[in-house]
């Protein structure tokens, strides 16, 4: 647990607590027991809870793996009344974090030349940054995505075929984040320690606001994997297509000699006995299917 204790708010910080955190935490609000098992197992579901002496939430951001080289899903545990604020993660959420190591550090820093002057504040400039961390990972990929596209028309088109779908699946665990934080927010926004706040109000605004724009940045991205996709299979089947069709013009050009050489194995007395005649009119007969390809326009 770290905490940060000023005039204005109290800001504890957790990252996947176990008991005596928990413990720490019911000393300050007298938890919903729904409420305190919210912080020992995963939610899956968003929302927003007010009860008398608080509000919590749950919202999830996008949490880079690099081993996994994909995003998971982070959530963000949050309980808040005008005293305290306390978060929660179950995975190390970078912008909350930095967040948090600046606001202990140098207050002064974060809003120009004051610094939050009530827990609700603090707790929008939080939502910020994590908003703010998604930017690097959709940079990424979008660099991802212009990789792909090189690669395509490089005729690197079975070599994307994986990395095509790996990057369709960070699309889809960012999307799953992102898409139901809008009316999470919303729902904040219409509660009572907003409505009677115009700066608080206008700064979930903002928020909203950089939600949608983190959402038409990925619905972008997922038209372009989608544009991409179909691009990649339509290059990768035209090469296999033509690779087929190579083979059966090779095929159909050594018939003759595939046939020939069935009869002249056969235990039977052939008209022909002599190799080079056989030959003769073997190469003719390949000669005459070779013209034939070409007048088809196989070939």
């Amino acid at each position: 647990m770290k905490s940060i204790k000023t005039p204005n708010y109290n800001w504890l910080y957790f990252e996947n607590p176990d008991k005596d955190d928990l413990a720490a935490i019911q000393k300050i609000f007298t938890l919903h027991p729904v409420v305190l098992s919210e912080f020992n197992s995963p939610t899956y579901r968003p929302r927003v809870n007010q009860y008398e002496n608080y509000t919590f939430m749950v919202l999830h951001f996008p949490v880079y793996d690099k081993q996994s080289r994909t995003p998971k899903t982070g959530e963000v545990d949050v309980l808040i009344n005008d005293q305290y604020l306390i978060t929660s993660c179950n995975y190390h959420q970078r912008g909350l974090f930095q967040f948090f190591e600046k606001t202990r550090k140098n207050q002064a820093s974060l809003t120009g030349n004051h610094q939050p002057e009530n827990t609700w504040a603090l707790l929008l400039m939080a939502f910020d940054a994590l908003m703010n961390a998604c930017f690097p990972k959709l940079d990424h990929i979008s660099s991802r995505l212009e990789t792909i596209e090189e690669n395509i028309f490089q005729g690197r088109e079975k070599e994307m075929v994986q990395e095509i779908s790996l990057v369709k699946r960070d699309i889809l665990n960012f999307r799953r984040s992102i898409k139901p934080q809008r009316s999470i927010l919303e729902s904040l926004a219409a509660t009572q320690s907003f409505k009677n706040n115009q700066d608080l109000k206008t700064r979930i605004n903002d928020i909203i606001g950089t939600n949608i724009r983190i959402w038409n940045v990925l619905q972008n991205h997922k038209e372009v994997m989608d544009s991409l996709e179909a691009t990649n299979d339509s290059l990768f089947s035209y090469k296999l297509n033509q690779n087929m069709k190579a083979l059966a013009i090779i095929s159909i050009i050594f018939l003759p000699s595939t046939l020939a050489a069935s009869l002249f194995g056969a235990n039977t007395i052939m008209p022909i006995q002599n190799f080079w005649q056989a030959l003769g009119i073997t190469l003719i007969l390949m000669v005459m299917m070779l013209i034939i390809v070409k007048l088809k326009k196989w070939l």
